[in-house]
């Protein structure tokens, strides 16, 4: 029985594939397959993809000749797997190499929808924990929910999981293809839509800071306007799903705390750094946002934030 499906969309990272698969192929859980998806790679990248395919069996290729975005091959990985579980690597991050082992025995023992585990992030040989990982997780959570512990909500990663793929399909959970940052909105509706999940603080993810001439530093894209677009188009997306699928008023405007204390001072510590039309939609688009959330919202803010 194929235990995990890990996906693996790639696009121009050639620097750092092997690196992200052979973490992979020295899993210490056997019963895997890696679903290694190319999203029109103009590097060396496919090749290195073809090297794997053709040397492990547990190892596949899908080659998409022209770039479709994250969401789309992704949406690709999951209809191929078979695995009675899911997980997504990032390629030019790596696994521990417990980590497919340690996600699936913790699902297995405690029947849950979601498998959770910590983050490191790491550049060059430095490795420090993720700031964002530690405000969603602070301790172990055995059979929790994200109407129990809120603060899950600032877990929108899709890489450091694995979802049982029996609940994904019967949910009809995908990703938007249209945008970027569509892990945002698979991952809130996952936590929404999960009965139970489960959180170890055992890292088992480490979570590159990339620092390529090849490609554009994260500063430099959030300086492109589509950039902040599909980021605020995720967030509405997100909110919409929350509103659908959960009573909670305080979870809603929970996730309010999360867009205004950690979403949007990405690009307003950026605005001199931009032009000034890009500035001003930057800024009008945060305030029609802000204005939308309603007169409650001043009070819930200050209450949450205390």
């Amino acid at each position: 029985m194929l235990k995990v499906s890990v996906i693996v969309p790639f696009y121009n990272v050639e620097d750092y594939l092997e690196q992200a698969l052979d973490s992979l192929k020295h899993q210490t859980l056997k019963e895997i397959e890696v679903i290694m998806i190319n999203d029109g790679s103009s590097d060396r990248s496919l090749k290195i993809a073809e090297k794997y395919a053709r040397e492990y069996k547990n190892f596949q290729l899908v080659n998409c000749k022209k770039k479709r975005g994250p969401g789309f091959v992704r949406n690709i990985g999951l209809r191929q797997a078979k695995g009675k579980y899911i997980g997504f690597l990032d390629a030019d991050d790596f696994y521990e190499k417990t980590t497919c082992e340690t996600l699936f025995y913790i699902a297995e023992k405690h029947k849950v929808d979601i498998a959770v585990g910590n983050v490191r992030q790491f550049q060059n040989d430095n490795f420090f924990l993720s700031g964002l990982h530690k405000k969603a997780f602070k301790n172990h959570l055995k059979t929790t929910s994200i109407q129990k512990d809120s603060d899950l909500l600032y877990d929108t990663s899709v890489w450091n999981k694995i979802y049982r793929r029996k609940f994904i399909v019967e949910n009809e959970i995908e990703f938007n293809e249209d945008i970027l940052y569509e892990d945002i909105p698979f991952s809130i509706e996952a936590y929404l839509k999960a009965k139970n999940v489960y959180v170890t603080l055992e890292y088992i993810y480490n979570w590159r800071i990339r620092q390529d001439d090849n490609n554009l530093s994260i500063t430099q894209q959030r300086l492109e306007q589509q950039n902040f677009t599909d980021r605020i188009n995720a967030i509405k997306r997100t909110n919409s799903l929350i509103s659908n699928y959960s009573e909670s008023k305080t979870l809603y405007y929970k996730f309010q705390y999360k867009v205004l204390e950690h979403d949007f001072p990405l690009y307003i510590n950026l605005l001199s750094e931009m032009n000034e039309d890009h500035a001003n939609y930057v800024i009008n688009e945060i305030k029609e946002y802000y204005n939308l959330l309603g007169a409650g919202f001043d009070k819930l803010f200050l209450n949450l934030s205390i």
